[in-house]
């Protein structure tokens, strides 16, 4: 099920305006969702921070 929320998730984003440019995610907790955009962005133009340092 995480499979469909991520790509709904990054679906959501790209109507808003994100453009492959840059993103940063603050709560990304292990990029369930996050490679969703990893693969979407360009190289490296992807930062996530999680308060939680074990993920």
């Amino acid at each position: 099920m995480w499979k469909e929320i991520g790509e709904l998730q990054l679906k959501f984003m790209k109507e808003q305006g994100l453009q492959p440019n840059e993103m940063l995610k603050i709560g990304c907790g292990s990029l369930r969702g996050g490679i969703f955009f990893i693969k979407y962005l360009n190289k490296g133009k992807y930062t996530g921070l999680d308060l939680n340092s074990s993920l």
